[in-house]
This record gives C-alpha cells, sequence and structure tokens, in this order.
C-alpha cells in the first residue's frame, strides 16, 4: 500500500505497460490499479503480443487503463453489451452464470481498433538474437543480504542510498 500512495502522489504524464495483457482480469488487483492510477495520466499505451488471451472479456482490464471511454467504466455493463449467459441452478439450489456466446462482435472489434494498433507477427519478428551478458562484482556482506533479499522476496528497501535503480526479470 505505500508503494501505491507513492505512485499516485506523482504527476505523471505518461504510462507505458508492457505485457498488458496481465490486467485483462477486470476485477484483479493489479487491473484495478491500474485504472485508478491511470485516470490522471493523459497519455497511456498498454504493449501486448497477446489482447485477449482468452476471449473478447479480457479487453475489458486493459481498456480501462488504457482508454476508458472506449468500453466505459462498468465492467457488468460491458460484459452484459458484449457476452451473453444462462443462468444455471444447481442441485444445491446455488446459481451461477454460465458464458453461452458473444455479442456485438462486430462493434467490439471497432472499438478494440480504435484504441489498439495491431501488427502482424511477420512485421515484427525480425529480432536479432538475445544476446546475454553477464558481469561479474564482488558484494560487501551488507549488498549481498541486500541482493539476496530482493532475488527471493522481489523487493529491497533502501534507507541512505543516493539513488538506487534495480531491475528484476520475472519468470
Amino acid at each position: 500500500a505505500p508503494f501505491k500512495k507513492f505512485l499516485r502522489k506523482i504527476q505523471w504524464r505518461f504510462l507505458v505497460v508492457d505485457e498488458c495483457h496481465r490486467a485483462k482480469s477486470a476485477g484483479g488487483v493489479f487491473s484495478k490499479f491500474l485504472g485508478t492510477l491511470a485516470r490522471h495520466i493523459p497519455f497511456r499505451i498498454g504493449l501486448t503480443g497477446t489482447p485477449c488471451p482468452h476471449d473478447i472479456l479480457d479487453a475489458y482490464g486493459q481498456g480501462r487503463f488504457i482508454d476508458s471511454s472506449v468500453y466505459g467504466t462498468s465492467n457488468q455493463l460491458y460484459k452484459s453489451r458484449y457476452a451473453s449467459y444462462l443462468e444455471i441452478t444447481k442441485k444445491d439450489e446455488t446459481k451461477f452464470n454460465k458464458l453461452v456466446s458473444f455479442t456485438n462482435t462486430r462493434e467490439w472489434n471497432e472499438k478494440f481498433h480504435d484504441m489498439a494498433y495491431v501488427v502482424k507477427a511477420e512485421d515484427v519478428q525480425d529480432l536479432p538474437e538475445i544476446v546475454h551478458s553477464t558481469r561479474t562484482c564482488q558484494l560487501s556482506s551488507k549488498e549481498q543480504r541486500a541482493y539476496d533479499e530482493m532475488r527471493t522476496q522481489m523487493i529491497v528497501e533502501f534507507r541512505e542510498a543516493q539513488s538506487a535503480a534495480v531491475s528484476v526479470n520475472v519468470l
């Protein structure tokens, strides 16, 4: 929570989210946070190679932070506009909605392309080979503890550092 408060206090002008399909779950913590953070950021871009890995319902959470005017600000309204459900009652009388089909797909597609720039895989996959580079250095015992904490906890705290930049790739 402190880091979220810190991020909200900054007057961002630009937000770029790589692998933005990770915000597809509209009810997820990450998606909700991006939606809140993005409200006051004038320029927003989401980058992903798989915008809708499961179905068109995956687009709402991403659209909420990229441009909430495209699909609106209510996930319920979005789902009722673009999907059809059947209410099922189980033997124990509990009810749930089962997705039956998608609706208004032409409209959905037009709106999606209003906020998305789509490229063909063959146009962007002419990349050079990945180069892995290893740098070796000696760490003090204090630095080694901080590094080990970052590697295992994915967080490290600096109290008296002038500046620090940490880049961690999570697989």
